[in-house]
């Protein structure tokens, strides 16, 4: 007698869940020491194909996949490998990010070395997308952002705009630990972050603030990070400026970093109202 879980056509796991699927295994296949990262898919622990809640998908291989349809790799143990996933992933993003880069170059289709390093940092970077709000300011969080940072200084002239947006952008606001991401980027690799033309895809996205940052980076071009946003009262661009003083933004800036200045951002015809 077939089995009524799989009379009824497959639901369609939400694009976000499968995302957060793959980069909780690190987009590779869950069972431990297995190296493959290349034909993966999701898998229902329970066998039930509607219970598509997040505790109940796993990422396997080809062949895992087929091992844990057979019973030779059992519910029980699914379980464990997922649990495993979530409390034991020692590895730093730095290190997972140079395993996945090494992973790929070993492989036979090698893309360019701009595209792989590119799709990999941004491997790293859907993880901290998932964190959220729990990016900035929190031990996990710190931790995280180091590791993001330590990624632009060695990876940024590979990194394309999909990577800088999915670093920076927090739906239609953007992250304190993304903007600090980008000032790294400029400090370190200036005329490459002017030559993709990071103002007007900002602006275009309707990320202003952010607009306002590549602008003022780019206008105070021979000036770091730091002078650069002390300096920001002297600027203005695309109807905003700067409405706090000197004095506050030098207070605040060793906690806040380039984003005490979009904080203190107002519309120059509105004044202090704005």
């Amino acid at each position: 007698m077939p089995d009524k879980k799989y009379d009824d056509s497959r639901p369609v796991i939400p694009a976000e869940l499968a995302r957060a699927v793959k980069v909780e295994a690190g987009h590779n296949c869950a069972i431990r020491h297995c190296p493959e990262h290349t034909y993966l898919e999701i898998h229902h622990i329970n066998e039930n194909r509607v219970d598509n809640r997040l505790e109940n998908l796993i990422l396997l291989c080809d062949k895992h996949h087929k091992m844990a349809h057979a019973g030779v790799i059992d519910k029980k143990s699914l379980h464990e490998y997922k649990s495993f996933l979530k409390s034991n992933n020692k590895g730093t993003l730095l290190q997972r990010f140079e395993k996945l880069e090494s992973m790929v170059a070993g492989s036979r289709m090698i893309p360019p070395v701009e595209e792989t390093s590119n799709k990999t940092i941004n491997l790293v970077l859907e993880e901290a997308v998932l964190l959220g709000n729990k990016l900035w300011n929190t031990p996990k969080g710190n931790e995280l952002g180091q590791q993001i940072f330590s990624l632009v200084r060695k990876h940024g002239a590979q990194m394309g705009i999909d990577s800088i947006d999915l670093m920076v952008r927090r739906g239609d606001s953007y992250s304190r630990t993304g903007l600090f991401g980008l000032s790294i980027l400029y400090d370190e690799f200036f005329d490459y972050a002017k030559s993709l033309n990071l103002i007007n895809h900002f602006e275009g996205d309707g990320l202003h603030e952010v607009a306002f940052y590549c602008a003022l980076r780019e206008h105070f071009a021979d000036e770091e990070d730091f002078s650069a946003c002390l300096r920001s009262p002297e600027f203005e661009w695309g109807g905003l400026k700067v409405g706090c003083d000197k004095g506050y933004l030098l207070s605040k800036y060793p906690n806040r970093g380039a984003s005490v200045v979009l904080d203190c951002l107002i519309f120059k015809d509105r004044g202090n109202d704005a």
